[in-house]
């Protein structure tokens, strides 16, 4: 985990990426698995046994919506660099 936290910070600057992290402390306003969104029109849902290609177009808008929640939470730039700079301080 520590080599995946020092990647974050490393491609943080770099252009077109944005690393949004959710603080502990936000409140839960939307439940999720993991997710991969590739476009407007498929989403890869990963869970322990397998993956699920979503392709209907109002399944993938509720992987638009949860996104769009999730960002909301999420904190960048500089305050993204914060946590996860705790977080890294806290395996060390």
């Amino acid at each position: 985990m520590i080599g995946q936290l020092d990647r974050l910070l490393a491609v943080q600057g770099m252009p077109r990426i944005t690393i949004g992290v959710i603080p502990f402390t936000a409140p839960f306003e939307t439940a999720t698995t993991s997710f991969l969104m590739f476009d407007s029109k498929m989403v890869l849902v990963e869970n322990i046994t397998a993956e699920l290609n979503i392709t209907q177009p109002r399944e993938v808008k509720i992987y638009h919506r949860t996104f769009d929640v999730l960002a909301r939470q999420s904190v960048t730039g500089e305050a993204a660099r914060l946590l996860i700079r705790q977080a890294l301080d806290s395996r060390t």
